[in-house]
């Protein structure tokens, strides 16, 4: 599972879809959810695979840096 957290504007969902199918990586399942106040977002995301250390580090590049991966047995 990939959680992170981001400012609330748009495109960020596509941005995000775009950057897993490019790494390779398939999104299994996606929610998202927004703070009160509508300025912050968590998303949590199911992935088929363990993302790839460049998938990481591309995350982190484009401004994901508390983007955290967990993988649950």
């Amino acid at each position: 599972m990939v959680f992170f957290r981001y400012e609330d504007i748009p495109g960020v969902i596509g941005r995000v879809g775009t950057l897993f199918g490019a790494n390779g990586a398939n999104i299994a399942n996606m929610a998202v959810s927004r703070t009160h106040d509508g300025r912050q977002v968590l998303m949590a995301l199911s992935v088929d695979a363990p993302p790839s250390t460049a998938l990481i580090d591309e995350m982190h590049n484009v401004g994901f840096g508390d983007a955290v991966f967990v993988e649950l047995g």
